[in-house]
């Protein structure tokens, strides 16, 4: 299964990446990797996103 990682910088990385993968769908994990020089991010690993309804094409 592919997986998808997504960059979030600055001071509410955290809840933001929290707030990403609370999104009904989408499923996965996130890390706050050691911080440097004042910058806070988040890395979200983004492992299934459910994709609900019906396509006309």
């Amino acid at each position: 299964m592919a997986q998808i990682q997504i960059g979030i910088e600055g001071e509410d990385a955290p809840t933001a990446a929290e707030a990403l993968l609370e999104i009904p769908g989408i499923s996965g994990t996130y890390e706050v990797p050691t911080q440097r020089e004042g910058t806070l991010a988040a890395i979200a690993t983004i492992i299934t996103i459910v994709v609900l309804g019906c396509w006309n094409g």
